[in-house]
């Protein structure tokens, strides 16, 4: 679907919009974090953990979102497993059988497809720049009335 995305009803309600009265079944988010998959990793745990804390406060994160932020967490653990292993490596490779031209290391390009899956991945939790400014969350009652 072309054009932004839509504003969810729950927001548009608490800013008085007719449209909010048109539109039913939107799901809620289920307050709270979700479970930790097992067979993580401790690698793989950190990076949970430093998510859910990311995620956590601003309220970007809800029970029903663990399989997404599980692949998240897979694909930032990829990505820095291969960044490290490529720092180790020359971006070109010589072959073995005495030719002279060189290639592009092959991490390279795995590198660059995780890239993009965790840019995407990231984007969806609002964790760019330019997401974050898509993004609106309803700030707590107590701090409502100190903001000025």
């Amino acid at each position: 679907m072309p054009g932004p995305p839509k504003t969810p009803t729950s927001q548009l309600a608490r800013r008085g919009s007719w449209l909010a009265k048109t539109r039913d079944g939107e799901p809620e988010t289920i307050a709270g974090l979700p479970a930790m998959p097992p067979g993580l990793t401790p690698t793989q745990i950190e990076i949970w953990d430093h998510y859910t804390a990311l995620l956590s406060p601003v309220g970007c994160i809800g029970q029903q979102d663990g399989l997404t932020l599980y692949r998240l967490v897979i694909a930032a653990d990829v990505y820095v497993r291969n960044a490290t292993k490529l720092a180790e490596e020359d971006d070109m490779i010589q072959p073995e059988d005495g030719r002279k031209r060189m290639y592009k290391n092959p991490r390279m390009s795995l590198l660059l497809e995780w890239a993009a899956e965790l840019t995407k991945l990231e984007r969806a939790f609002g964790l760019s720049p330019a997401s974050r400014a898509g993004l609106s969350i309803e700030k707590p009652p107590e701090i409502m009335g100190k903001i000025t």
